[in-house]
């Protein structure tokens, strides 16, 4: 049987218990490990500013995930996911997390930032993708949260240095990228039963959709189980990221979650997968994962502008780009609901790159650095 991680001390003290998982499957509390590091439930706000623009008025609402991290520490959707992932390291003895994505990954940022307030070392082994201010930001963050950096030029070679590390190491818990398994998706599964207590509470009606970025697939999977289990029945628009087939993925992380869930409770069903309420959307992902859309950064400068709420151009804003092209284009009408769920921490963190040289980090990395890579 697994313990339950909670309470830790430097979290116990500012951190709201929002667990809906465990309230509403109390059994589940002593057979899933899980430590308390995200702040929520985080907020649904109005976009009242931008709504005039898309001549859209109070149906625009935003779930804030960009403020996940607890007092000024490194947010977004990936600390649900952590939660979940760090609490089994820590069940399972593990001194090391080894994770991987690409240079500019948010979830290596985010497992770093989180491995260190743990007290756990952390490896984040990355694959290159096109250069730019958030990737600058993200591996001098990566460094700054003390995660040994190493970059491989192809996914091959890093599943081979993946697989001798953890030949060589029995306390090292691996976590894939985004840490899209079915124990990270139970981040998002406890995600919507949040947004359906705060449907119950009033704070934004039943949305008609929901928007968000699909690129590993766990966080629109885990959503999906959450929203059958909380009786949340908008349409879930998806915006692929990368040009290769989703759905396949998003169906088996839905089932393995559902599956992992009935086998701790076997009183939480086993759900058919909810197609008719799925659509992926490949129009707005680009030619290169990782390289901004012209629609895409004008999704970006217009919530900016209206909202000052940032995003960034390898997920968030792609997926607000569709939203608006919904709006624009009447896919969306002017007195439906929607909800747009922003997956990225658009905090400030120069307070803490503009302490890290470049040069400190590996030399394979300086090239993200390089002036006419601005």
């Amino acid at each position: 049987m697994k313990l339950l991680f909670v309470g830790i001390l430097f979290f116990s003290c500012a951190i709201v218990d929002a667990t809906h998982l465990f309230e509403k499957f109390p059994l589940l509390k002593e057979k899933i490990s899980y430590v308390e590091i995200a702040c929520l439930p985080t907020p649904v706000d109005c976009c009242m500013n931008l709504e005039k623009v898309l001549h859209h008025h109070h149906s625009i609402f935003i779930k804030r995930d960009d403020m996940t991290g607890l007092q000024g520490l490194y947010g977004g959707n990936k600390v649900r996911k952590l939660e979940f992932l760090l609490g089994d390291a820590l069940h399972t003895g593990s001194k090391k997390i080894v994770t991987v994505g690409c240079v500019g990954s948010n979830h290596a940022v985010a497992t770093a930032c989180y491995a260190r307030e743990l007290g756990l070392k952390c490896l984040v082994m990355l694959t290159p993708q096109p250069a730019s201010d958030v990737v600058r930001q993200n591996l001098l963050l990566d460094h700054y949260f003390g995660a040994e950096i190493q970059l491989y030029a192809t996914n091959d070679e890093r599943k081979e240095a993946i697989a001798k590390v953890l030949e060589s190491d029995t306390q090292v818990s691996f976590i894939p990228v985004g840490g899209s398994v079915p124990l990270g998706s139970l981040g998002f599964v406890n995600a919507a039963l949040e947004l359906r207590a705060q449907i119950d509470q009033g704070i934004m009606p039943m949305p008609d959709a929901i928007y968000l970025p699909v690129g590993s697939c766990g966080t629109v999977a885990g959503l999906l189980l959450g929203m059958q289990i909380a009786g949340i029945t908008s349409r879930v628009e998806g915006i692929v990221v990368v040009e290769n087939e989703r759905l396949a993925v998003i169906q088996e992380l839905f089932t393995q979650t559902n599956e992992l869930l009935h086998s701790f409770d076997p009183t939480i069903p086993l759900y058919k997968f909810p197609e008719q309420q799925l659509h992926l959307n490949s129009d707005f992902c680009g030619t290169v994962y990782g390289q901004p859309t012209a629609e895409g950064m004008h999704a970006l400068t217009l919530l900016k502008e209206y909202e000052e709420i940032t995003l960034e151009g390898t997920y968030s804003a792609k997926a607000f780009a569709a939203l608006i092209n919904d709006c624009q284009n009447g896919a969306i009408k002017p007195d439906q609901v929607v909800l747009f769920w922003n997956t990225y921490c658009g905090l400030d963190f120069s307070h803490l790159t503009d302490t890290v040289d470049y040069h400190e980090l590996p030399l394979p990395v300086y090239q993200y650095f390089n002036t006419h890579q601005m």
